[in-house]
Formats: structure tokens, sequence, C-alpha cells
């Protein structure tokens, strides 16, 4: 294909353009990149801040429930029996109520009970999804575990929080690093004298189970250590609940994070920046007043090295972003401008194409819709229901040709004019109470209603259907109403028929029964429940079982002659009733119904005289 020199100057004339633009968007997208890097870091500070009093709330308020749940257990009147007799019955009804409310809580993985020497009297077990109690054999002496001691020296209404450690069974440290939290009350008889502890066992991820979603909504860590540093919950679950580990079995904060520790233990709250990334903290205070803690063991049975007061029970709450984290937030904000400038040079690129496409898609639009409104208007001006639309001022802007010869009108005499000018007063009335509804809804309304035009009165179905302009606003609606004056007569002459023959079987002073083919009552008149008026509403059951109480036909039924026959039958019966007792005779004739589609006997007639 020969290039020519026409063809050149345009090439060189889209190159000096494409450049300069791409240009004239680096800079300020180079630009924009520095400043909003600077100003995600600055966003990721602040978020970080705010986010540090929400967790401390979220934790802090968990342990008054707990404290609660405690002091309604050590209170109910099942614990207090069991104190005062200790016998089999009220050792069963307290392991109900344990159960009971580990069933209603559904956080507490152990609920129990312990007498002054450490013995589990009572132990209810949440064991993946499951409450179970434990018979006594086994029941374990928790003598030499630190947080009974720790618990049974309290006084009245005194609250023990553990720390949080690694859950121990039967002396050995649970391999599967389940942190666990133990709350304990002294529990005291009616004459004041303790009898023993209440512990509730609480699992780490109960206390902390939000600061997962938190971590993930905000794509940081969240971490929580005690004031000596020991994990509470660390980037990873061998991590949480280290104190009670061995020295040297542990890692701490403290050794993963040595120059972080020494800037977050001398301070209440701060934030700052190193190599390991963006470190937000504040210091937990979770224990109120009447509540006590200690410093734990080091041993699986051990005592504790230190009780601990409530103001001086500190954990540190720490929301940490990773290097990557923060590479990540301004890597994505980097690819999104990159993609946004690629983009905006290949839409340069193609905007004449564009332009051109969109040209002649409008111009075939335009061909289509025309189409569609010569077929429209076929459609409509064929149609032999009246059919305009009223917009919301009330004016016709448009009818079809049925409309016109309905109102005797000219088309230019209709479009423009308000409904109320020659509109029947009683679609007027209609309109101005079902047009603002359909604007204001968009339902469809829908209606039957006598009106007066010139030529008589005519029954008429009217649809309302609201129509949308190009934003989406109902501002009109199309009427479409047809003539129903000729269906409403043969339904009015329907329910006349329908009346005179219930007048009919009504005054005829014989009974007068109508069967179905399987002999089911469809039509009883005065008469018939005249003779047996002690059978309310016998419609839809079958003959024999109103009038004879029998599961089975009649032997010699003339009804059953007339169905198989297709004849009249006639017999004469006692007339029996109130239990079989007879009051005489009837004189019974049957007569068949036939269909009028297949001839056969669709029901029978029954006539029944008292002779």
């Amino acid at each position: 294909m020969k290039v020519t020199r026409t063809d050149m100057a345009l090439l060189g004339r889209f190159f000096i353009i494409f450049f300069f633009l791409s240009m004239f968007l680096t800079i300020p997208v180079a630009s924009f990149y520095k400043t909003e890097t600077k100003h995600t870091l600055e966003i990721q500070k602040f978020r970080e801040d705010q986010k540090i009093p929400h967790l401390i709330q979220s934790i802090t308020n968990k342990f008054p429930r707990y404290t609660a749940d405690l002091m309604i257990l050590s209170l109910s009147d099942e614990l207090r029996s069991f104190l005062n007799i200790g016998d089999t019955d009220s050792r069963t009804v307290l392991e109900r109520l344990f159960k009971s409310f580990s069933e209603q809580r559904g956080y507490y993985d152990r609920i129990g009970f312990m007498d002054q020497s450490g013995v589990e009297v009572v132990r209810v077990d949440h064991v993946e999804g499951k409450i179970t109690t434990n018979r006594k054999e086994k029941l374990q002496d928790k003598e030499m575990r630190h947080y009974f001691p720790d618990t049974f020296r309290l006084d009245k209404n005194e609250v023990y929080v553990s720390p949080m450690d690694l859950n121990i069974v039967r002396g050995e440290i649970e391999t599967t690093f389940k942190p666990m939290m133990w709350l304990g009350m002294p529990v005291f008889d009616d004459q004041g004298v303790k009898r023993g502890v209440l512990v509730f066992n609480i699992p780490g991820r109960i206390v902390f189970d939000h600061l997962e979603s938190e971590a993930a909504a905000y794509n940081s860590r969240i971490l929580l250590i005690n004031k000596d540093g020991d994990w509470l919950r660390g980037p990873y679950s061998k991590n949480d609940g280290g104190s009670v580990l061995e020295e040297g079995t542990k890692q701490t904060f403290a050794d993963a994070y040595p120059d972080e520790w020494d800037e977050i233990r001398r301070a209440e709250r701060g934030q700052f920046r190193t190599s390991a990334g963006l470190f937000t903290y504040a210091t937990i205070t979770p224990l109120s007043a009447g509540m006590v803690s200690s410093a734990g063991s080091r041993e699986a049975f051990g005592p504790s090295r230190r009780m601990v007061n409530h103001n001086k029970y500190h954990w540190k709450v720490i929301s940490q972003i990773t290097p990557d984290a923060l590479s990540a937030a301004t890597g994505s904000l980097k690819k999104n401008l990159l993609f946004l400038w690629l983009v905006l040079v290949i839409l340069l690129t193609l905007i004449s194409w564009w332009m051109t496409e969109a040209m002649v898609a409008r111009k075939r639009y335009v061909r289509d819709l025309t189409e569609n409104m010569t077929l429209y208007k076929t459609l409509v001006e064929s149609s032999q229901q009246m059919v305009y639309i009223v917009d919301f001022e009330g004016c016709v802007t448009f009818a079809n040709q049925k409309t016109c010869l309905t109102f005797g009108r000219d088309l230019r005499e209709i479009i423009g004019q308000e409904i109320g000018q020659f509109f029947p007063t009683e679609l007027v009335e209609l309109f101005n109470r079902d047009i603002p509804m359909v604007l204001s809804t968009g339902k469809v309304s829908v209606f039957q209603s006598e009106v007066t035009f010139s030529d008589g009165k005519k029954w008429h179905d009217t649809q309302l259907i609201p129509l949308e302009n190009q934003i989406g606003e109902y501002h009109a609606v199309m009427v479409v109403s047809r003539d129903i004056t000729e269906r409403k007569w043969a339904e009015e002459q329907l329910v006349r028929s329908k009346r005179f023959l219930n007048s009919i079987l009504d005054s005829i002073q014989d009974g007068i029964l109508v069967l179905d083919r399987e002999f089911r009552i469809v039509r009883v008149n005065p008469a018939m429940a005249k003779l047996y008026p002690h059978k309310q509403s016998p419609v839809g059951m079958k003959c024999h079982e109103v009038y004879y109480g029998q599961s089975y036909r009649c032997v010699g039924c003339p009804g059953q002659k007339t169905v198989d026959t297709g004849k009249v039958c006639r017999q004469t019966i006692p007339f029996e009733r109130d239990g079989g007792k007879t009051f005489g005779f009837l004189d019974l004739h049957s007569f068949p119904m036939f269909s009028g589609d297949t001839g056969e006997v669709e029901g029978i007639i029954v006539i029944a005289r008292d002779i």
C-alpha cells in the first residue's frame, strides 16, 4: 500500500499531539503519586490511632459481663441448696444449672465449683459445641493450680482474674496452644463460712475474638502483651498465652522486637515507625475495683509468684502494620495510577474511532427508533382499545384514532387539552384519584367504571401505566381503556339467571338435593334442609354419610340407578332421622344431569316429597 504525503502529515501530527498530551498527563500523575503516598501514610497513622481506643473498650467491656455471671451463679438457690444439703440430688440440680448456664452463654469452656481443698465437686465442659457434665471419677484436684489458692484467699464479692495462660489438662500443657483465662470467686454459705470457689474457664479466642476481624479490616496485626512483654495474642498461635511456658521455651514480644519493646514499655500510649513497620500502642487496665490477679506460675503446678492489684494489672494492645503492608498500600496506588495513565493514553488514541462508532451507532439508533415508532403507531392506531397519554399536569399528549372516535373529537381538539374539559366527570374523578398515585409509586392501576359518553353509558376496563423519561422519572401515564359493556351485560344476565334459578329452587316445597357423580352434595334447597334440620351445612359431603351416617351407598339407591342408566328413577323409602327414628315415608325421584360436552351423566337431581 502506497503511503501518501497526506498520510505522513497526519501521522506526524498524531505523534506530536500524542507526545505533548502524554507529557501533560505524566507530570501531574507523578506529582499526584508523591503527594498521595505521603497522604496515605498520614491516613494510616490516623486510622491506627483512632482504632486503639475502640480495641481497648471492646476488650474491657467483657469483664463486667463475666463478673456478673459469677455473681449470678454464686448467689443462685441451687448452689445455696447444695452447700446446705450436699447430697446427690442437690449436686444433680447444681449440674443442671451449670449446664443450662453454659448453653445460654456459649462462651465458657468450663464452669466448675471446687470445695475448700481444691477438689472439683461439679464441672461442666463445653467442647466442640457440646455441653457435658463430668462424673465423679473425672473430677480433678486443682489445689496446686495457682488460680485455686489465689481465688480461695479472697473475701466475699472479690473476683480473681488469672493471667492468660495455656490450658493444662491433667498436668500437661496442651500442645495445640490454646490460651485460657480463669475467673474465680470464693463462695460462702448462709453462715458466712467459705466453702469453696466458683471458676469460669474462658478461652482467649472469646476474649479477643473481635481482634481478628479488626486486623482484617485494617490490614494490620493486632498484638496483645502483658506488662512483662509476654504474648497474650501474638502474630502466630504458638505465641499466645506464653506466660505459662518455662523460660527458654518461649519467645516474648521483647525477644521478637527488642527496640520496639523498649519504646512501648516506657509510655502509656504512642505511635512510631521502625524497620519492622508502623506500631501504634496503648495501655489497657481491664480489671475494675474488687478484681485481683496474679503473676501466675511458670510451672503447671505451683503457686503464683505474686498477687497483682486491679490497678497494677496492665496489658499493652499493639497494632502493627508491617513494611509489606505499608508498601502494598502505596504500591496499590502506584499500580492504579499507572493503569489510569495507560487508560488515558489509549483513550486519546482511540477517541476518533469511538466518535466514529458513536456517530454510526446514533444513525442506526435513529433508524431503528423510526421503524419502531412506525410499528408502534400502526399497532396503536389499529387497536380497538382507547390508548392515550396524560402528563403530570393532566393534559393529553397523545391519542389514537379509537380515542378520537369514542370522544367524537378531532385529534387536534384533544392534544394539549386538560382531561377535565371533555372527559366524562366519572372518569375525571377516577383519574384525579389514581394518576398521582401511579406517578409517585410507579405501579400500574387497573379499575372498571361506568362512564357516560355521547352515545350513552358504557362500562370500561381501564389501565393506568406509568411512563419514564430519560432520567428515570415517571412523567406521564399511558391510559389503555377498552369497552366491556357487553361483557358486563352478560355477567349481569348470568347473575340474574342464577338468582332466578335460586328463587325457583327456594320456592319449591319439595326437598331438592343436587349431587355430583360421586354423590357429593352440591346444593340443598330450604325445603330439604327443613326435612333434616339437624344436618347443618351438608354441602361437600356424601349424601349417605349425611342422612344415614354410613360410609357406603344405600342398597337400591335410585340415584345410583340414574347414574348407571341415565334414566329417571323413583323409590319410596322410610323417612328416618334423629338417630334412626321413622317419621313417615319419602317419595324420591332422581333425575340425571348430562354433560354438554360428553353427554355422560355428570350429576343427579333428587326430589324428596314427604308422603
